[in-house]
Protein backbone atom coordinates (compact mmCIF):
# COMPACT_ATOMS: atom_id res chain seq x y z
CA UNK A 1 0.00 0.00 0.00
CA UNK A 2 2.74 2.44 -0.79
CA UNK A 3 1.26 4.26 -3.77
CA UNK A 4 -0.95 7.30 -3.95
CA UNK A 5 -4.48 6.68 -5.08
CA UNK A 6 -6.46 9.49 -6.74
CA UNK A 7 -10.13 10.24 -7.22
CA UNK A 8 -11.62 13.17 -9.08
CA UNK A 9 -15.20 14.32 -9.65
CA UNK A 10 -17.34 17.42 -10.05
CA UNK A 11 -19.35 18.53 -6.99
CA UNK A 12 -22.79 18.88 -8.59
CA UNK A 13 -26.32 19.14 -7.23
CA UNK A 14 -26.85 15.46 -8.07
CA UNK A 15 -23.75 14.43 -6.07
CA UNK A 16 -24.97 16.45 -3.06
CA UNK A 17 -28.33 14.69 -3.22
CA UNK A 18 -26.72 11.25 -3.63
CA UNK A 19 -24.40 11.83 -0.68
CA UNK A 20 -27.21 13.17 1.51
CA UNK A 21 -29.46 10.21 0.66
CA UNK A 22 -26.75 7.77 1.71
CA UNK A 23 -26.08 9.78 4.88
CA UNK A 24 -29.81 9.76 5.65
CA UNK A 25 -29.90 5.98 5.20
CA UNK A 26 -27.06 5.68 7.70
CA UNK A 27 -29.09 7.67 10.22
CA UNK A 28 -32.51 6.15 9.43
CA UNK A 29 -32.25 2.49 8.61
CA UNK A 30 -34.29 1.01 5.77
CA UNK A 31 -36.60 -1.11 8.02
CA UNK A 32 -37.57 2.02 9.97
CA UNK A 33 -38.41 3.88 6.76
CA UNK A 34 -40.38 0.93 5.39
CA UNK A 35 -42.37 0.54 8.62
CA UNK A 36 -43.12 4.26 8.60
CA UNK A 37 -44.40 4.07 5.03
CA UNK A 38 -46.50 0.98 5.68
CA UNK A 39 -47.97 2.61 8.79
CA UNK A 40 -48.72 5.79 6.81
CA UNK A 41 -50.52 3.86 4.06
CA UNK A 42 -52.56 1.90 6.58
CA UNK A 43 -53.46 5.07 8.46
CA UNK A 44 -54.54 6.79 5.23
CA UNK A 45 -56.73 3.79 4.36
CA UNK A 46 -58.27 3.94 7.83
CA UNK A 47 -58.93 7.68 7.43
CA UNK A 48 -60.55 7.12 4.02
CA UNK A 49 -62.73 4.33 5.40
CA UNK A 50 -63.82 6.60 8.27
CA UNK A 51 -64.77 9.41 5.88
CA UNK A 52 -66.69 7.02 3.62
CA UNK A 53 -68.51 5.60 6.63
CA UNK A 54 -69.37 9.14 7.78
CA UNK A 55 -70.78 9.95 4.31
CA UNK A 56 -72.82 6.73 4.02
CA UNK A 57 -74.21 6.55 7.52
CA UNK A 58 -75.90 9.55 9.09
CA UNK A 59 -74.14 11.01 12.09
CA UNK A 60 -75.22 13.51 14.68
CA UNK A 61 -71.97 15.46 14.50
CA UNK A 62 -69.35 16.24 11.88
CA UNK A 63 -65.96 14.51 12.05
CA UNK A 64 -63.01 16.61 13.23
CA UNK A 65 -61.88 17.71 9.75
CA UNK A 66 -58.85 19.70 10.94
CA UNK A 67 -57.48 16.77 12.90
CA UNK A 68 -58.13 14.36 10.03
CA UNK A 69 -56.51 16.74 7.52
CA UNK A 70 -53.41 17.16 9.71
CA UNK A 71 -53.16 13.42 10.18
CA UNK A 72 -53.48 12.86 6.43
CA UNK A 73 -50.79 15.49 5.71
CA UNK A 74 -48.50 13.81 8.22
CA UNK A 75 -48.98 10.46 6.48
CA UNK A 76 -48.43 11.97 3.03
CA UNK A 77 -45.23 13.64 4.26
CA UNK A 78 -43.77 10.27 5.29
CA UNK A 79 -44.71 8.79 1.92
CA UNK A 80 -42.87 11.52 -0.04
CA UNK A 81 -40.13 12.09 2.56
CA UNK A 82 -37.25 11.23 0.17
CA UNK A 83 -38.45 13.50 -2.62
CA UNK A 84 -39.03 16.46 -0.29
CA UNK A 85 -35.59 16.07 1.25
CA UNK A 86 -33.91 15.81 -2.17
CA UNK A 87 -35.68 18.99 -3.26
CA UNK A 88 -34.65 20.75 -0.04
CA UNK A 89 -30.99 19.67 -0.27
CA UNK A 90 -30.65 20.82 -3.86
CA UNK A 91 -32.79 23.96 -3.94
CA UNK A 92 -30.08 26.47 -3.07
CA UNK A 93 -27.11 24.55 -4.45
CA UNK A 94 -26.47 27.00 -7.32
CA UNK A 95 -25.74 29.81 -4.82
CA UNK A 96 -23.09 27.83 -2.95
CA UNK A 97 -19.48 28.89 -3.53
CA UNK A 98 -18.45 25.26 -4.07
CA UNK A 99 -21.17 24.54 -6.65
CA UNK A 100 -19.84 22.60 -9.66
CA UNK A 101 -16.19 22.71 -8.61
CA UNK A 102 -13.82 19.89 -9.49
CA UNK A 103 -12.63 18.00 -6.39
CA UNK A 104 -9.48 15.91 -6.47
CA UNK A 105 -8.73 13.50 -3.66
CA UNK A 106 -5.36 11.86 -3.01
CA UNK A 107 -5.09 8.95 -0.60
CA UNK A 108 -1.74 7.97 0.84
CA UNK A 109 -0.57 6.13 3.96
CA UNK A 110 0.00 9.52 5.63
CA UNK A 111 -3.49 10.92 5.05
CA UNK A 112 -6.07 12.30 2.66
CA UNK A 113 -5.52 15.41 0.58
CA UNK A 114 -8.47 17.20 -1.01
CA UNK A 115 -8.01 20.02 -3.51
CA UNK A 116 -10.39 22.31 -5.38
CA UNK A 117 -10.08 25.68 -7.04
CA UNK A 118 -11.29 27.17 -3.74
CA UNK A 119 -8.56 25.64 -1.62
CA UNK A 120 -6.87 22.50 -0.43
CA UNK A 121 -6.55 20.59 2.77
CA UNK A 122 -4.87 17.58 4.29
CA UNK A 123 -6.46 15.38 6.90
CA UNK A 124 -4.56 12.66 8.68
CA UNK A 125 -6.22 9.28 8.99
CA UNK A 126 -6.65 9.59 12.73
CA UNK A 127 -8.91 12.60 12.02
CA UNK A 128 -11.71 10.37 10.72
CA UNK A 129 -14.25 9.01 13.16
CA UNK A 130 -15.52 6.35 10.74
CA UNK A 131 -16.03 5.56 7.06
CA UNK A 132 -19.30 4.19 5.71
CA UNK A 133 -19.19 2.23 2.48
CA UNK A 134 -22.45 2.51 0.54
CA UNK A 135 -23.50 0.90 -2.72
CA UNK A 136 -22.26 3.97 -4.65
CA UNK A 137 -19.31 5.30 -2.69
CA UNK A 138 -17.77 6.23 0.65
CA UNK A 139 -18.95 8.61 3.35
CA UNK A 140 -15.93 9.86 5.33
CA UNK A 141 -17.00 11.19 8.75
CA UNK A 142 -14.57 13.53 10.53
CA UNK A 143 -17.33 14.11 13.14
CA UNK A 144 -20.65 12.38 13.80
CA UNK A 145 -23.01 14.21 11.40
CA UNK A 146 -20.61 15.86 8.94
CA UNK A 147 -19.35 13.79 6.04
CA UNK A 148 -17.37 13.95 2.82
CA UNK A 149 -19.01 12.11 -0.09
CA UNK A 150 -16.76 10.22 -2.47
CA UNK A 151 -18.47 8.19 -5.23
CA UNK A 152 -16.84 5.05 -6.60
CA UNK A 153 -17.08 6.52 -10.10
CA UNK A 154 -14.52 9.17 -9.10
CA UNK A 155 -11.71 6.66 -8.56
CA UNK A 156 -9.12 5.96 -11.24
CA UNK A 157 -9.77 2.21 -11.06
CA UNK A 158 -11.31 -0.51 -8.95
CA UNK A 159 -7.82 -1.26 -7.64
CA UNK A 160 -7.77 2.28 -6.27
CA UNK A 161 -10.99 1.58 -4.33
CA UNK A 162 -9.35 -1.53 -2.84
CA UNK A 163 -6.28 0.53 -1.95
CA UNK A 164 -8.45 3.04 -0.07
CA UNK A 165 -10.21 0.21 1.79
CA UNK A 166 -6.79 -1.15 2.75
CA UNK A 167 -5.62 2.28 3.97
CA UNK A 168 -8.76 2.65 6.06
CA UNK A 169 -8.16 -0.76 7.66
CA UNK A 170 -4.45 -0.14 8.19
CA UNK A 171 -5.18 3.06 10.06
CA UNK A 172 -7.77 1.46 12.36
CA UNK A 173 -10.75 3.49 11.18
CA UNK A 174 -14.09 1.70 11.56
CA UNK A 175 -15.30 0.78 8.06
CA UNK A 176 -19.05 0.31 8.19
CA UNK A 177 -20.72 -1.72 5.44
CA UNK A 178 -23.80 -0.72 3.48
CA UNK A 179 -27.09 -1.06 5.39
CA UNK A 180 -25.26 -2.35 8.41
CA UNK A 181 -23.89 -1.13 11.71
CA UNK A 182 -21.27 -3.85 11.62
CA UNK A 183 -17.64 -3.19 10.84
CA UNK A 184 -16.29 -4.75 7.65
CA UNK A 185 -13.14 -5.76 9.49
CA UNK A 186 -12.34 -6.77 13.06
CA UNK A 187 -11.39 -3.94 15.42
CA UNK A 188 -7.67 -3.14 15.45
CA UNK A 189 -5.59 -4.65 18.29
CA UNK A 190 -4.79 -2.20 21.05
Amino acid sequence: MSGICKAKYRWTREEVIRGMRHHQRVKLRRPVLMLTRVFSVLLLILLAMGLVAWLLFPATSAPPFWALALLALFCIYWLVFDRLNAWNWGRSFARRPDANVQIEWQFSPEGVKAETELGKGIMYWKGFLRVVETSEGFLFYPVKNIFHWLPFSAFESSDCVETVRGLIRENGIPLIGPRSNQRLQPPPPR
